[in-house]
């Protein structure tokens, strides 16, 4: 019996033991990532292929708007005009298979029987020349007459389309639904990320903090859109611009609210500002001058997640 207890507690520590390295091995690989690497960690992951089909969205809609696929935001419209341009979607695609795609409609004056909504799905290669004339259709959705309800300022919509990637991001897909947590506690965890995080953007001394944070983050979006290395060097001058740029003014994180997203498992911090400058932007932002003395604001995307297993105490993760 001796011998048999004996024989658990070596095995025990044993494996203690190992645990404890691995994660001190975890912790190692994510602090080797430096702006003097991060280039090559965030290529070494991303494959090419003869096929490289990009998602995107075109909207014929004079007002203001949101778009979400798979319930993560991509483009926030709140002016009284039209936008042209088309709207890049892989980010929030992480596998083949249905893709889900969510339109809020906002009317100030109370939605008409002229109001109407007409959105495109396009793909292109992103091998070829990505002309207009290239683009494939695979999805378009009309609202039906009457379908906005009339005198109402709020309409929500969605439909259904097939992608092909040839990735596969896990993302937030294994994450925890975290409108189940206390909303306090939650919160405060959330602002405590945030304030970390700002804490690193603010001392120009710790532009180095911030790479081991945001590497997964950029690794993903990077496969979804086939970055070539020159992308992640542009990228990585946006990242470095707080500390290259004296002008450079980190802003308070203040009225706010925490919001929720890809079903629960993403969440964040959004401004309630009725200026439409920064209006459902990010929390996370700063002002600063360009080198050609334009005043510019700058709000970073920070969704957080936590993975399976995980507690709140054992810390969110950025993942958009």
């Amino acid at each position: 019996m001796k011998n048999k207890l004996l024989y658990v507690f070596t095995f025990l520590l044993i494996n203690f033991s190992c645990s404890q390295q691995n994660n001190k091995q975890q912790t190692s690989t994510m602090n080797e990532i430096t702006s003097a690497n991060f280039v090559e960690k965030v290529s070494e992951q991303i494959k090419h292929y003869d096929y490289e089909p990009l998602y995107f969205l075109r909207v014929q809609h004079y007002g203001h708007y949101e778009l979400l696929v798979n319930d993560v935001p991509v483009f926030k419209y709140y002016r009284d005009a039209s936008y042209g341009s088309p709207i890049e979607i892989n980010n929030a695609i992480l596998k083949t298979g249905k893709q889900k795609v969510t339109f809020r409609l906002f009317s100030e004056k109370g939605f008409d029987e002229t109001d109407d909504f007409n959105i495109k799905v396009g793909v292109l290669d992103n091998k070829g020349r990505k002309h207009i004339e290239d683009e494939r259709l695979v999805a378009t959705y009309i609202t039906k007459s009457g379908e906005l309800p009339v005198g109402q300022n709020y309409y929500e919509g969605n439909f259904m389309f097939d992608a092909t990637v040839p990735y596969d991001n896990k993302g937030w897909s294994e994450g925890q639904d975290l409108t189940k947590f206390d909303k306090k506690e939650l919160e405060s965890a959330v602002v405590t990320f945030y304030k970390k995080m700002w804490n690193i953007y603010n001392d120009k001394n710790r532009k180095e903090a911030q790479f081991p944070l945001i590497v997964e983050r950029e690794r993903e979006i990077g496969k979804s859109k086939y970055y070539e290395k020159k992308d992640i060097e542009d990228i990585i001058q946006e990242f470095l611009l707080p500390y290259t740029n004296e002008t450079y003014v980190m802003q308070p994180i203040e009225n706010y609210k925490m919001v929720f997203y890809g079903d629960g498992k993403l969440t964040g911090l959004e401004q309630t500002t009725s200026d439409i400058r920064l209006r459902g932007q990010s929390a996370f932002w700063a002002k600063y001058k360009t080198a050609k003395g334009s005043n510019m604001a700058y709000a970073t995307r920070i969704l957080l997640y936590l993975p399976l297993g995980k507690r709140l105490e054992d810390g969110l993760q950025i993942i958009r």
